[in-house]
């Protein structure tokens, strides 16, 4: 079927990427421009990342040669007119600034006449091998690579590569800078009021009539009979020694008896009260562990300072002549009795604080999030907590992310991409400091899962209509069978702050990104991908939602394992389509910010210099 009577089949079909995919199936997309006739070439097998099959220039490109294997996988060996490239024992996870070898074989029935790394000469043994040191630079290098046959006219294959240079933080590892914000008193004391609201239960009397036993001084013992005391009180505030913690116990009434044994008097009995309140203070502190920051479970805490304000000691020693000695005794006990009960209190309290600076630990919880219909849990833990400038506490956060137990991945890496070099800026009063990496941990957990690969309609192409475009296609299937487009993300996305501010907040990475037009499970076309969104992250409730500003987008025809076609259409044509699909990404994707026991509301969200942090602006 030549081209007029294929477009006017098509132009009864639904606009968008199924129309764009079929123009440029047929060639047909430069006949619409010079009216010339679509080119006709060489078709070729070969397998995904590692592997790449014939483009041509011959005429009548029919299926040929063995099929190659999964990603990364070798090809068998090429048959008339097939080119090929593997590259499948590279290994695209890099850790070192080292160049890396980029090693591979190109192969063709008419012979190699060269290979090419990004446009330039690569040195290739008679049997086509070659090994270029690549440099590379943080985040992800793409590597075009081409080869050439000796046919005439010649044929050609494209097999680019995508190089992943990060560190790899393995999954739930923890992130421990991966936020950082200055709290003021207003926040430090609504994250204390769980805090305060336990205190306030605290059984003080109870505790102390416990620990109180016998008071003696200059011939004078009492023992405690009985304590009440009125609810406790528990104040927190941001000061420069760390978190600082008021614990007050307000009307502490004190019963006892005893005995003193004074000289020309002998021995009198006694009783006797003690009113007073408590008020204890403390700075509790959680300074980062070294070299590397971790969670932390437990926090330090200054030795409590206890004073007994209002402190008032009174003794009745009997009556008659014998009561007249009370304010003696009174003043012979009361320092002592004073001292006793402070020390007391002060073992009480030790205990006490350390019993509720435990309960921060509940600021390390995980909590379950949905993306693309895919559960992972995302945790957050306190790994610094010290006295910050004008009157704030710094606290930073780790995070982790990672499938539910028993969720079995699909895909492996050696784990998350992150860019780490880039130390945490200067937290500042009213804004919250956000690690990029936070959103690469959560999307690599979703990449394990598949969340990022699929297979979807072709949005209503059918075989026979491509058969029709591509007579190489003709007889293989049946003309009603659909056709189907399947994705394949072959590495895991890097997420990195925007270098220019005017541009966007957000960098998303895909490298090796494959696309497959498939029917009846057999891939017709394969379509390499390198793909860069750059996202601007807008303010939604309690967290910022993902909009695409701009998509960046390298297509390459990968493989032709059935039937050629004009690359360079379908290329374009993909290309064309990428904006969209990006959206679809994206498209349900929201950040909310750590719940550090205060609702935070982001009003605006500005990418910090280095590439990793993006600093929100808080509403007050």
């Amino acid at each position: 079927m030549n081209c007029s009577v294929a477009l006017s089949r098509l132009r009864s079909l639904p606009t968008g990427a199924a129309l764009s995919a079929a123009l440029a199936l047929a060639g047909c997309s430069g006949d619409l421009i010079t009216g010339g006739a679509p080119q006709a070439g060489a078709g070729g097998t070969g397998g995904a990342a590692g592997t790449a099959g014939a483009s041509g220039g011959t005429a009548g490109g029919a299926a040929g040669g063995a099929a190659g294997g999964a990603a990364g996988g070798s090809a068998g060996a090429p048959s008339a007119g097939l080119v090929q490239i593997d590259t499948s024992r590279v290994d695209p996870y890099v850790r070192t600034a080292m160049p890396v070898h980029l090693t591979g074989r190109a192969s063709a029935a008419r012979g190699i006449e060269k290979v090419e790394l990004s446009g330039m000469p690569a040195p290739t043994d008679p049997a086509g091998n070659f090994d270029v040191a690549v440099p590379t630079v943080p985040g992800i290098t793409y590597v075009p690579i081409k080869a050439y046959d000796r046919g005439m006219p010649q044929n050609t294959r494209k097999g680019d590569r995508s190089l992943l240079r990060a560190s790899f933080l393995p999954e739930r590892g923890v992130n421990a800078t991966a936020a950082g914000a200055a709290l003021d008193s207003a926040m430090v004391r609504a994250i204390a009021a769980p805090l305060a609201a336990m205190a306030a239960n605290i059984d003080i009397a109870s505790q102390l009539r416990g620990a109180t036993g016998a008071i003696s001084q200059q011939g004078c013992n009492i023992m405690v009979t009985n304590i009440t005391a009125g609810r406790p009180q528990l104040a927190a505030d941001a000061g420069a020694m760390g978190l600082a913690i008021a614990f007050n116990v307000p009307q502490v009434h004190v019963d006892f008896n005893g005995a003193c044994s004074l000289p020309l008097v002998g021995n009198i009995n006694l009783t006797g009260t003690i009113d007073t309140s408590v008020a204890v203070t403390t700075n509790v502190t959680a300074p980062a562990t070294a070299p590397v920051p971790t969670c932390i479970s437990t926090f330090a805490h200054s030795a409590p300072g206890v004073n007994l304000p209002d402190f008032n000691l009174r003794i009745q020693a009997g009556g008659g002549l014998i009561g007249l000695l009370s304010p003696i005794i009174s003043s012979i006990m009361e320092g002592t009795v004073k001292s006793k009960i402070q020390e007391q209190v002060t073992a009480q309290a030790n205990t006490l604080i350390e019993q509720q600076t435990m309960m921060l630990s509940l600021f390390n919880k995980t909590e379950t999030m949905s993306f693309r219909n895919v559960p992972i849990q995302v945790g957050f833990c306190i790994t610094e907590l010290v006295g910050g400038a004008a009157g704030t506490l710094k606290a930073q956060l780790g995070l982790n992310a990672g499938l539910p137990a028993g969720m079995m991945p699909v895909k492996n890496a050696p784990g998350a991409p992150v860019l780490l070099d880039a130390p945490m800026p200067e937290v500042r009063p009213g804004t919250l400091l956000l690690d990029a990496n936070l959103l690469g941990q959560v999307m690599f957990s979703l990449w394990k899962a598949g969340g990022i690969s699929g297979e979807a309609p072709a949005g209503g192409v059918g075989y026979g209509i491509l058969a029709a475009l591509a007579p190489g296609l003709a007889g293989r299937h049946p003309d009603d069978a659909a056709i189907s487009v399947r994705i394949d993300a072959g590495l895991p996305p890097l997420v990195r702050a925007a270098a220019n501010p005017m541009q966007g907040d957000l960098v998303v990475e895909l490298g090796d990104l494959f696309v497959d037009l498939v029917a009846e499970n057999e891939v017709l076309f394969r379509l390499g991908i390198y793909l860069k969104v750059t996202l601007e992250l807008q303010p939604m409730g309690s967290g910022v939602k993902p909009v695409i500003k701009s998509v960046e987008a390298k297509v390459h025809m990968h493989d032709e394992p059935v039937a050629d076609a004009d690359d360079d259409a379908l290329e374009a044509a993909v290309a064309s389509q990428i904006q969209g699909a990006a959206a679809s990404l994206f498209g349900d994707l929201a950040i909310t910010l750590p719940n550090i026991g205060v609702p935070l509301r982001p009003m605006d969200v500005t990418p910090e210099p280095g590439g990793r942090y993006l600093r929100i602006k808080l509403a007050p």
